[in-house]
């Protein structure tokens, strides 16, 4: 258990940095696989990750609004900002969504915890590529402020 939230923290902590440097959907189940025999254990990994992703990416999309706020100084751009914002959010879960169910029918129509590693697992990666994205640009908007 220890090796999990070790290998998620350095995961975590690492992502930001690194715009190119998420690991993809193989690299997270494969981390799962290599940790743990039994396949349920797979699963709670990859569910763990997915969920402190999901966690992650909340508290990147809070940070968003406040550093966009400072930043512009006329209150049209700050209301555009603010209302585009929750519809750029919305649809990445939607692409998200749809991205990991179609690589999922590539693996054929199996119902199993090894399908459900490899779904949780893409859900990981793409949040962690927004989560860096959004890290790249509140980066920026944060220089134009200096």
């Amino acid at each position: 258990m220890r090796k999990n939230i070790f290998l998620m923290v350095c995961c975590f902590s690492i992502a930001p940095a690194f715009v190119c440097a998420e690991p993809s959907t193989n690299d997270l189940s494969q981390a799962c696989y290599r940790q743990f025999r039994a396949l349920s254990d797979v699963r709670l990994c990859a569910e763990k990750n997915f969920e402190a992703s999901e966690r992650l990416l909340v508290q990147k999309e809070k940070q968003e609004p406040r550093m966009l706020d400072t930043w512009f100084e006329e209150e049209y751009f700050k209301g555009d900002a603010r209302r585009y914002m929750p519809i750029r959010n919305r649809e990445f879960e939607k692409y998200k969504n749809k991205y990991c169910d179609f690589s999922m029918s590539v693996m054929g129509d199996a119902e199993s915890a090894a399908h459900e590693v490899r779904r949780l697992s893409c859900l990981t990666s793409l949040n962690l590529q927004y989560i860096a994205q959004l890290t790249k640009d509140l980066a920026y908007t944060q220089r134009k402020l200096e």
